[in-house]
């Protein structure tokens, strides 16, 4: 008589396969979740640069002797659009960032 094995039996080819399958796709869900992140700060940052232009725009121009009411309405308005197209996108990239974070936890949930 042949004695049964001890432990855990040795996986098929096929499931080695898939195993490894699972580990590059959460390596890559791990990868594209740093790089959502950075990216979503990059914009996050350009967006505030760009927003503190027009609130220095709008100083210079409260600070001459007789003020335009005029270029301060329409650049104040133009700054309220911007900081909605800022939310936006703020918003979007963290939702991808959290698709990829959900991502990886569900293969290292179900493979690893």
């Amino acid at each position: 008589m042949i004695p049964e094995p001890v432990g855990k039996p040795t996986d098929s080819p096929s499931d080695e396969a898939q195993r490894e399958d699972a580990r590059v796709a959460y390596s890559s869900a791990i990868a594209l979740w740093a790089y959502e992140g950075e990216s979503a700060w990059s914009r996050f940052n350009a967006m505030l640069v760009a927003n503190s232009i027009l609130l220095a725009f709008i100083g210079f121009l409260y600070g001459s002797d007789n003020p335009p009411k005029l270029p301060i309405l329409a650049v104040a308005v133009f700054g309220i659009l911007f900081c909605a197209v800022w939310w936006v996108i703020t918003v979007r990239a963290f939702d991808h960032q959290s698709y990829w974070v959900l991502s990886a936890r569900e293969l290292e949930e179900r493979y690893l």
